[in-house]
């Protein structure tokens, strides 16, 4: 059996292993990195393994998590969420929209879509307690506008998707995955929103009594922003002109930012660095070395070809789009199926016969079908986004049944994924 095969196989495992088990995989990949190295006969140096290690994507999010992580702990995100509910003028409807729209919009300026759902299920849930709205249609609402906002160029999962990007040597196309992130994720909204009770919460459908409860909570009195908050916020919108316009560096920017909030005591410097999620960090840079070590040894090879004998230049979105989706409803989108699955698209697309600009474009529709898909599912009781939502959901709320109807709902989303690849990305 050749290297190449093998470190596929170890990939392959590692994968599965992602699925059942909440070890963390990055570490187990790099292991297997050098194992595989160590007994390639030469073929590969272990001193090699030093460069696959992701260091631009790493200082990236280490600096975008520090500075968020700071507004988490002292309370502007929080803030925020509670002025926007004030938005909904006690319309029962627009609680659900609401949250989609905020979880969208602070996914997308920098926490993500982790550090985002953290902040709202709490709230959303409460929310949804206190005035009976579906705690599974709140938890749809909140997990897609994350997702949707998540492939943001500024939010940790976009930055991750634009090195993978940067990897096969395609041009820049965060905004395009952006906006493809908020067309996918929103008609999974939509879809979520009217097929599960949205539409029952407007006019004259609706219990007076939660009308009343939503309208007591809207007027409820909110806590001035304090000093620290204040700051924090301009530190925000100072990265966000810094990155966007003047096109400086998101991390080392963010992590900048973050030094001049710590020197200011907005916030807990020792709290903050606690609070990145340093296992999903270590959980991408770890695949995405021992996808290099794949790929050096000829194994993305055969991964390529056996999506290739299946599939055609017409199947291939529809086909990748599927697969991505459902490994991704066991296993982490942005830190294991997507750098599993993005160095793959360029030998896939050579594999299909697809030359000169129509390779391009399939390469990006590719690009657009994992991304995408890999997130659809994410409201999966699987994922941490959707254990989140049933962890902060109501006592009174049946939880086995919402994990059921999520875990329905995970799966469902990759058939759907397939589905609107097909339609947009091919």
């Amino acid at each position: 059996m050749s290297l190449g095969v093998i470190a596929l196989i170890a990939l392959l495992v590692i994968v599965v292993i992602s699925c059942i088990s909440e070890r963390n995989v990055g570490i187990m990949c790099i292991a297997a990195a050098f194992l595989l190295a160590t007994f390639s006969g030469g073929v590969l140096k272990v001193d090699a393994l030093n460069t696959f290690f992701p260091i631009k994507l790493f200082m990236i999010l280490v600096g975008a998590t520090f500075l968020f992580s700071m507004a988490t702990i002292n309370g502007t995100v929080a803030k925020m969420a509670q002025w926007a509910v004030k938005g909904s003028g006690g319309s029962v409807g627009m609680i659900p929209i609401i949250f989609c729209i905020l979880s969208c919009v602070l996914s997308a300026i920098g926490p993500g879509n982790i550090a985002t759902t953290v902040v709202l299920a709490p709230i959303g849930m409460a929310l949804a307690g206190e005035t009976r709205i579906s705690p599974f249609l709140m938890t749809l609402m909140i997990v897609n506008g994350a997702n949707a906002g998540a492939l943001s160029p500024l939010a940790p999962t976009g930055i991750i998707a634009n090195g993978l990007v940067e990897k096969i040597k395609l041009e820049y196309i965060g905004n395009q995955i952006f906006l493809n992130s908020l067309l996918g994720n929103g008609v999974a909204s939509l879809l979520a929103y009217v097929g599960f009770g949205g539409l029952k919460l407007w006019g004259a459908k609706v219990d007076p009594g939660l009308s009343q409860r939503v309208k007591d909570i809207v007027s409820a009195k909110i806590e001035p922003w304090d000093k620290s908050q204040l700051i924090t916020l301009a530190a925000i919108a100072t990265w966000i002109i810094l990155v966007l316009v003047f096109k400086w560096d998101v991390g080392f920017t963010a992590l900048v930012l973050g030094v001049v909030l710590s020197f200011l005591n907005v916030a807990d410097e020792k709290k903050a660095m606690a609070a990145q999620p340093w296992f999903t960090m270590f959980m991408l840079v770890g695949v995405m070395v021992l996808v290099e070590v794949c790929g050096k040894l000829g194994g993305l090879e055969y991964a390529t070809s056996a999506i290739a004998r299946i599939s055609t230049t017409n199947t291939i979105s529809a086909i990748f789009g599927g697969l991505t989706g459902f490994v991704s409803t066991y296993s982490g989108s942005s830190a294991v199926v997507m750098p599993t699955f993005v160095p793959l698209i360029p030998g896939l697309v050579q594999k299909l016969g697809v030359v000169g600009p129509d390779a391009i474009d399939l390469q990006r529709n590719l690009v657009y079908t994992c991304c995408v898909s890999a997130h659809l599912v994410d409201a999966s009781p699987l994922s941490l986004l959707g254990a989140l939502c049933i962890a902060a959901a109501p006592e009174w709320e049946d939880k086995n049944k919402l994990f059921r109807n999520l875990l329905i709902w995970g799966v469902s989303m990759a058939a759907f994924a397939a589905l609107i690849s097909f339609i947009f990305w091919r």
